[in-house]
């Protein structure tokens, strides 16, 4: 090989090495795309079950605050239904009717008696409020309501109904158990509910210190030692208190919490109406009680999803392994199979060249034998000869002596048939054979030969000299092997006749 074609060779060696590099490398960065589609594509999907869940979890929660804001609605009705009963009644059965009301009531804690300046004029039980944080317009023909705080620090609902003389009956409802009330249902871990006047002030709160304080500024002076911010709460403020229904998300703080921990929340809100006025009734939940679940589902679907694929992708792998070993398996079968194929036709081959070499041993040792018989038929030709020429013409003893000579020239003619199947290309010899010469000399070779149970007799009519191209000693051969064969099926049982 020349230096140039070494260098052509190296060449083409170098590039189909960097041909499978950049194949390999095209493989990996197409299975890194088809990997980052497909965390992408999840993504996508885990983005919009989350936004399509949180939105379920939002009507929920807003379903939910507006059935406690009827709830709680109905209740303050009743409540103002029953004192405007006792407001209607006599001066002298309103004491009765408020002590059977407060003793049957659910909610009425006390009754008292006010008048237009909200003066106690006659109290059931005797306490004292503080500041009111939500007065009760104890003016005109309807119920109103206000909040204020007794002595013992507890929040007390008050609810007035107009009654005769200017005067007006108030009902004294504690505010914890309406809060209970409505607080039955918990959103979340850390949910609750609020209560608040259009104003901004807490009403209702699961924190005490909390109820009374208005909520962006009081919360501010609360907790100034913490860097609360409360803008996003501000905005959401502004709706509640324009008397709108719905939901919002934005970041507050868990005032529970002594550490007061900055978190997403979510509030669903809506108005309460209670005569001309309205209260701000809102739910708040943690915005991770909502998306974590869902992304613990999510990560469990997945989960699931991987190890699905994973298991199919095992049993492809096993499969395309199985039909792979299967092709492998049946190249090597098909391979072997070839394989006993060349050894059963090279066997064959070998069987062949070996009878081959036995035939040609054979024609070598029948062609030495007879080279042998024909060195000693040839004396035996030739005295015959001789001895024929010798004897009186006719005679029996000459007879006798041609015989030996036709049977000689018999033997040296099957001696050349024998030398020419040792001997390759030969053809053999066809001469003019008349029928008559060949049943002559064929009914004096098979009578020697005769059993002593069967006779042989020659009829020939044959007066013409009809005859055939043949070899004389192949049809002697046929005609000897008939016969000895019907010699053989005869037998000794009968006495027959064969007649030629």
């Amino acid at each position: 090989m020349t230096a140039k074609n070494q260098t052509a060779e190296k060449k083409s060696t170098g590039n189909s090495l960097l041909s499978r590099r950049v194949f390999k490398w095209l493989q990996i960065l197409l299975v890194l795309a088809v990997s980052a589609a497909l965390i992408y594509a999840e993504y996508v999907n885990y983005c919009l079950y989350r936004d399509t869940m949180i939105n379920l979890q939002k009507d929920q929660m807003l379903a939910a605050v507006e059935t406690a804001a009827d709830s709680l609605e109905n209740t303050l009705s009743d409540i103002a239904d029953s004192v405007s009963l006792v407001a209607s009644a006599g001066k002298d059965e309103q004491e009765e009717m408020m002590r059977q009301l407060v003793d049957e009531s659910s909610y009425i804690s006390n009754m008292c008696v006010m008048d237009g300046e909200k003066n106690i004029l006659f109290q059931l039980k005797e306490e004292s409020f503080g500041e009111s944080y939500f007065d009760a317009k104890l003016s005109g023909k309807q119920a109103a309501a206000g909040f204020a705080k007794n002595q013992d620090g507890s929040l007390k609902v008050l609810i007035g109904v107009p009654a005769s003389s200017g005067k007006y009956v108030v009902g004294i409802v504690d505010a914890d158990e309406l809060y209970e009330f409505i607080s039955n249902v918990r959103f979340g871990t850390q949910g609750y509910y609020v209560l608040k006047s259009a104003e901004g002030i807490i009403l209702m709160h699961p924190t005490a210190e909390q109820i009374g304080i208005e909520l962006v500024e009081g919360r501010t002076e609360l907790y100034g030692d913490h860097d609360v911010d409360l803008s996003s709460l501000q905005d959401m403020l502004a709706l509640q208190y324009a008397g709108e229904t719905g939901t919002a998300e934005y970041y507050s703080y868990w005032w529970q919490d002594p550490d007061v921990p900055r978190v997403r929340k979510i509030s669903a809100y809506t108005p309460l109406e209670f005569e001309d006025d309205f209260l701000v009734l809102s739910a708040v939940i943690d915005y991770s009680d909502l998306n974590e679940p869902i992304m613990e589902g999510f990560t469990k679907a997945a989960s699931t999803w991987l190890l699905l694929m994973g298991f199919l992708g095992v049993l492809a792998i096993a499969g395309l392994r199985t039909i792979w070993e299967n092709r492998r398996k049946q190249k090597e079968i098909d391979y072997l199979k070839d394989l006993n194929d060349v050894l059963e036709k090279t066997h064959q081959g070998e069987t062949e060249i070996a009878h081959q070499q036995r035939l040609q041993i054979m024609g070598t040792v029948t062609g030495g034998l007879a080279h042998e018989f024909n060195n000693l038929l040839t004396p035996i030709m030739g005295y015959a000869e001789i001895l024929s020429m010798s004897l009186p013409e006719g005679s029996e003893e000459q007879e006798e002596a041609s015989e030996i000579l036709e049977t000689t020239e018999k033997a040296k003619d099957l001696v050349r048939q024998i030398s020419s199947m040792s001997r390759k290309n030969i053809e053999t010899t066809f001469e003019y054979v008349t029928v008559k010469d060949v049943l002559k000399r064929y009914s004096s070779m098979i009578r020697p030969m005769c059993p002593h149970n069967i006779t042989v007799e020659t009829v020939n009519e044959d007066k013409d000299n009809t005859g055939f191209a043949g070899s004389r000693t192949q049809i002697f051969q046929v005609l000897l092997n008939m016969t000895v064969n019907a010699f053989h099926a005869i037998g000794d049982k009968f006495d027959n006749l064969c007649q030629v």
